[in-house]
């Protein structure tokens, strides 16, 4: 079993957004038409728990092709996606579900990657729905909007409710300083939530008009502003921590850009009690590394411990266990004297997160 690091060789052309996409072409599939392909991406700038989408769809052709807006600029990547041979609608590890982990190092630029259906499995411990749910969850995310058409950006923020007892969906998303309206502009809606099938439909209030949906890791939507006569058509996806969307505007302004949230708070009510986590701050999970000859110097968070466990990958994904000079709280020291010239990462346990750090091996 193996990953695979998907070396980003070409760097002409570069785009100057902040955001990017994954474009995965599958071929091979035959033995799998009719199943459902699940795919998460995994932003390793902080933790590889930190998902930045989780798309599932239906395999009806031997050739598949996925595109999916979720990749942020230099930040690494797991590309994690299994397919769900017996078809019990969880993941189960190789042999009995067909899963694979790639590896992206930090993104300058879209990315497409080629898959051929091969037998060179990983258990990428997909995380499989709770057996429990809430009778009420809300979510709070904090992120930025940019217009790429009048190179103007401002702070904004949502707010997701879902009542799982009623199957209702509320949100609320703002955007501060947009339309050159200097207070925030605000949308709401409501609508259907289906917790089962994954897919909320929220139709928006007045001066809105439209729906936005989110469906299986999509989002899209078309939604009008009468107030200023403009139309916005939404194209994106989410994970459990981000949502990722383009939007045209389109009437009195035509104009387009992005906007990217990042999930910072969830509430969750369940049987009369409500609890609130807040995420991990990220620069905690943040590792780096650094190449001196043959030794590689890897920090963190002292506060995060001693590390449990250490293994780099090299750009066609071959698995080292790397010798260990020495290690404390926050900090290791490897050799790699025997690691030919050429750049790797390496993945960190500490408990139960798993921290990511790119370095190059000079000769």
């Amino acid at each position: 079993m193996k990953c695979v690091l998907i070396a980003i060789i070409a760097f002409s052309g570069i785009s100057l957004a902040a955001q990017y996409r994954l474009d995965m072409n599958f071929t091979g599939l035959d033995p799998h038409v009719g199943k459902w392909l699940y795919v998460r991406i995994v932003d390793n700038s902080a933790s590889p728990l930190w998902e930045a989408a989780s798309v599932r769809t239906m395999i009806n052709s031997p050739e598949l092709s996925l595109s999916i807006l979720a990749l942020l600029a230099g930040n690494p990547y797991n590309i994690d996606f299994f397919v769900d041979v017996n078809g019990n609608g969880t993941y189960e590890p190789p042999p009995t579900d067909h899963a694979w982990r790639l590896l992206i190092p930090p993104v300058l630029d879209s990315v497409t990657i080629d898959f051929a259906h091969n037998t060179d499995f990983a258990d990428i411990a997909f995380p499989n729905p709770s057996g429990t749910m809430p009778s009420f969850e809300s979510s709070e995310w904090n992120g930025i909007w940019t217009n790429k058409t009048f190179d103007a950006k401002g702070p904004g923020n949502a707010n997701l409710q879902l009542d799982y007892v009623n199957q209702t969906i509320f949100g609320s998303i703002s955007m501060e300083g947009a339309f050159g309206i200097p207070v925030p502009t605000t949308m709401t809606g409501t609508g259907p939530f289906d917790p089962i099938k994954n897919i909320a439909t929220m139709t928006m209030d007045e001066p809105f008009s439209g729906t936005i949906t989110f469906s299986n890791g999509k989002m899209t939507g078309a939604v009008s502003y009468s107030t200023l006569g403009v139309v916005i058509n939404i194209d994106g996806n989410y994970g459990y921590n981000q949502i990722l969307f383009d939007f045209i505007m389109s009437g009195t302004i035509n104009a387009e850009g992005w906007y990217v949230l990042s999930r910072t708070q969830t509430t969750g009510i369940a049987d009369g009690s409500a609890s609130t986590s807040t995420n991990t701050d990220k620069s905690r999970l943040k590792a780096s590394a650094s190449s001196v000859g043959d030794v590689v110097q890897v920090d963190y968070s002292a506060e995060l411990g001693i590390a449990d466990n250490i293994v780099v990958y090299d750009v066609v994904g071959r698995l080292t266990i790397p010798a260990i000079v020495n290690t404390t709280s926050g900090h290791a020291t490897l050799d790699v004297s025997g690691y030919t010239r050429g750049p790797y990462i390496a993945f960190v346990s500490v408990g139960q997160l798993q921290l990511a750090a790119m370095f190059f091996k000079e000769q």
